[in-house]
């Protein structure tokens, strides 16, 4: 029976890619996510595969992320919005947590060497994806992050700014997230939904139940 692609990337996962990840102290989910918890924080490693159109062949691409659920949680509270569950609070594919911040992926064909396509990618793990995961591994480090304008963050957009006053909340820096809010815009007064936010605040209300 022919090899398919699909086979050939569950290879490169389970023998190329757990090695270093297992080692790592995350497990496998399903043939093609990586997960691990520290405290409240849930990181995985995603491996996608974009096909090429009539071949078994196309290009594999690793991406990161991590996620604070109750902060996510918090977030959609204040905006008045439905909670998505799963909803990463930082996401990129590993090429843009490099310095250069250049996209990456990799060829991958039926003939590919997995082992060494492997190693190399685990390679952009232990570089990249680790420094990521372990420096956000705590609210704290996270506000910091954002307070740097890390680029490795999820910073367009108001997103992250929410995200402060969810996190600044959950350690109990009510002034903190209560001043992100006030300041939002200094040439704008305040819009309705950053209003309901505000008195949701300083009602201190416990949003993760």
């Amino acid at each position: 029976m022919a090899v398919k692609i699909d086979e050939v990337i569950d290879q490169l996962v389970i023998e190329g890619l757990s090695p270093v990840m297992l080692n790592e102290g995350f497990k496998l989910k399903n043939n093609r996510l990586f997960f691990r918890k520290v405290n409240d924080c849930k990181q995985e490693l995603v491996v996608s595969f974009r096909y090429i159109k009539g071949t078994e062949s196309g290009y594999v691409t690793v991406t990161p992320n991590f996620s604070y659920e109750n902060m996510e949680k918090i977030v959609s509270y204040l905006k008045g919005e439905q909670f998505k569950k799963g909803w990463p609070t930082a996401a990129a594919n590993i090429g843009n947590l490099r310095p250069q911040r250049v996209f990456v992926e990799w060829p991958l064909t039926l003939t590919t060497d997995v082992i060494t396509l492997g190693k190399l990618i685990s390679e952009y793990i232990k570089d990249y994806a680790l420094p990521f995961w372990n420096d956000y591994s705590s609210i704290e480090n996270l506000i910091k992050g954002y307070e740097s304008q890390d680029p490795r963050l999820t910073l367009n957009g108001s997103g992250y700014r929410w995200r402060m006053v969810a996190a600044n909340y959950i350690l109990q820096r009510i002034d903190l997230a209560k001043d992100i809010i006030k300041n939002w815009s200094r040439d704008e007064p305040l819009n309705q939904v950053l209003k309901g936010a505000l008195q949701k605040i300083s009602e201190q209300v416990d949003f993760g139940k």
